[in-house]
């Protein structure tokens, strides 16, 4: 039909959401997988507003929404070029693991000290998926 497929705008959201990290916190994914520890994927909340075509040009903001002793919640919403018209809002809650056994484990203090600093300070403590959604819609009508 000409548009990105549904499934790819999270494999977008997921592998820029690595890219950010190194670039802007020099954080690589791989040198916790090489520690024995990473984060799997609990679930998906995901909205679909306004297809994206094939080869169009994109701009995609992540950001921590929220995070507890062993998980995390990140944000991930693609934009038009322009960073104007939300196309698709996501938030992904990932579980702190061992690579070695695929059990839980609990973010060390260090970790849970980064995320203090980077979680998105427009995000009201307790807000939900869908409300954050209306806030960005809301915004882009102010905009």
């Amino acid at each position: 039909m000409g548009h990105l497929n549904n499934s790819r705008f999270v494999d977008y959201i997921l592998n820029a959401r690595e890219d950010h990290l190194e670039q802007y916190y020099n954080m690589r994914l791989m040198d916790y997988l090489a520690k024995g520890q990473g984060w799997v994927v609990a679930n998906h909340e995901i909205y679909y507003l306004k297809q994206a075509l094939c080869n169009e040009k994109v701009k995609i903001r992540t950001s921590v929404v929220d995070f507890g002793e062993n998980d995390l919640t990140v944000e991930g919403a693609i934009y038009d070029e322009g960073g104007t018209k939300l196309k698709c809002l996501l938030w992904t809650r990932y579980v702190f693991v061992s690579s070695r056994t695929g059990k839980k484990e609990n973010h060390t203090p260090e970790l849970l000290e980064f995320f203090t600093q980077v979680k998105n300070e427009n995000i009201i403590d307790g807000q939900q998926c869908k409300q954050r959604l209306q806030q960005l819609l809301s915004k882009e009508k102010l905009g």
